[in-house]
């Protein structure tokens, strides 16, 4: 429809053609409600190891900063050891031989 076909119509032609246009809007804003519910009722949710049988490593990772602490292992930097002294001559002494090969099992005994 151009400008002059709408200049030509009265008012109450007017008046009809833009509740016949608002209606057809209300109705193809209700069919897109409809689609979008149905689009979403179909997404799944990723599968993880609390709604799946797979396994935590398989799980997705959050975003952890790249330079994070990383624990280091074992006692802390300029920590004193905890060891026995040496005795030059001990009270007794304890003479452990042993009684299998450690690589072809054999008895040694």
């Amino acid at each position: 429809m151009t400008h002059d076909d709408l200049a030509e119509m009265s008012r109450d032609e007017l008046i009809d053609l833009v509740l016949a246009e608002h209606a057809r809007f209300v109705a193809l804003q209700a069919d897109f409600e409809a689609l979008k519910l149905k689009l979403e009722k179909g997404k799944k949710s990723p599968t993880n190891s609390g709604n799946s049988s797979q396994p935590p490593s398989r799980d997705q990772k959050s975003n952890l900063p790249e330079k994070r602490k990383k624990h280091r292992h074992g006692p802390p930097v300029g920590h004193a050891k905890h060891e026995r002294k040496f005795v030059a001559e001990p009270d007794h002494v304890v003479e452990v031989k042993p009684r299998v090969c450690s690589q072809c099992q054999t008895d040694l005994s």
